[in-house]
Order: structure tokens, then sequence, then C-alpha cells
């Protein structure tokens, strides 16, 4: 499951990478990888009053792996920091991308923006979980993912980390001071 599954750890991973390099960061930056859902279930379990009083925005990176439009799913809130930074980052990328409302089908999203929890975390795919026709299939493979696009994908969400405060991106591993 190349581009439901792999695309996002590796582009998180080289995110990570750029993040951590930064000869300084003005924000706090938190990755974490697991298998969805029960990722966000634990972190949500362990650290989800701490995230209710100091996360200022969350992404899922999911389905990031091939050259479609951007898909920002925004938060259950609908008007948080992830929202409105992946709305301005988006509006000024160039690249075609459709903003959705919440809804509690999909991924790791579900459970951040839970009742009880109601993080201020959003999505940003390309191609949509569900809704290419590889999806959960051994067709989903190498094969579809368009590295040239997985770089654009992390240069979006740098541009994005810059503008956004304490942001946790989920599929990523480590954590940037």
């Amino acid at each position: 499951m190349a581009i439901n599954e792999l695309s996002g750890p590796l582009v998180t991973a080289f995110l990570y990478r750029r993040i951590a390099s930064w000869p300084s960061r003005k924000y706090t930056y938190r990755f974490l990888f697991g298998p969805e859902p029960i990722d966000a279930l634990c972190y949500l379990a362990m650290r989800g009053e701490q995230l209710k009083s100091h996360l200022d925005a969350g992404f899922v990176v999911t389905c990031v792996g091939d050259s479609g439009a951007y898909r920002l799913k925004k938060s259950k809130r609908g008007n948080t920091v992830a929202d409105r930074a992946a709305e301005y980052v988006l509006s000024q990328s160039g690249f075609d991308y459709k903003v959705v409302a919440f809804s509690p089908s999909g991924s790791d999203e579900r459970q951040y923006c839970s009742l009880g929890f109601n993080l201020p975390v959003s999505s940003i795919s390309r191609s949509v979980y569900g809704e290419y026709p590889q999806y959960h299939t051994s067709a989903d493979n190498k094969d579809l993912i368009d590295f040239k696009s997985m770089v654009e994908t992390i240069d979006f969400y740098e541009s994005l980390a810059v503008r956004s405060p304490t942001i946790a991106l989920t599929r990523g591993v480590g954590h940037c001071s």
C-alpha cells in the first residue's frame, strides 16, 4: 500500500530531517509514527490532556505519494490555526486543491477530533483514501509513487510548518525542540 501507507511516513521522515536541520526554530514540532488507528488512540491516552492545552495545529500526513490535487480536510472545529494556515499556504502554492469539511470517516484525524479531545488537527492528502481505484489493493504499489510530487509535498509541509506554532504531524517519528 504505497500511496495509502508508505507515502505518509516517507514524506514525514524527510520533513523531519529538514526541520531538524534548521539552525533555529520558533516553534516546537512533534512527529509520530504508528499504525492507524491505534497510534492516535494510544497517544491520546498518554498525552491527550497535554495536547488539549498545548497543541495549536496538527496534521495527519497520509496518501501523499502521487501527483493528485491537494485535499485539505478541515478539523472538526473548522477554523483552527491548522485550518487557516493550510488554506493560506494552499492558496499561495499555485497547486490545485480542494477544501472539505470534517467528517468522522477517514484517517487518524477522526481520533484527534473525537469527543473529549476535539483537537485542532486537519488532514492534507493528495489522492484520497477510499477514492482512488487502487486503494487497499495490491495495485497500490511503488509504481504509483511519484517522487517529484512527494518532494513538492515535503516543500508544502515545510512552508506550512513555518506558519503553524506547536504542530504535531502524525506518521513521523522523533521530536524537534
